[in-house]
């Protein structure tokens, strides 16, 4: 089932925000910071943007993730 048969509203514009991942690995462990802002000063700063920064078994899921969409 797709979110539009659910009647769930979804909005579609190119000038949203895209995603980002950058993955941090340090001897046994990944650290994964992924959401929409750029490598900025304004990104950080003044713009409203989404990020999320996990470790552990996250971090590792959202590389595999990531390395399949490379394939």
């Amino acid at each position: 089932m797709t979110l539009m048969a659910t009647k769930i509203p979804v909005y579609h514009s190119r000038n949203m925000m895209h995603y980002k991942l950058l993955t941090i690995s340090y001897e046994d462990s990944l650290v994964a910071v992924g959401g929409s802002a750029n490598m900025t000063k304004a990104a950080w700063s003044r713009n409203d943007e989404f990020v999320f920064y996990v470790e552990g078994p996250a971090a590792y899921q959202a590389q595999v993730r990531f390395n399949s969409l490379l394939e």
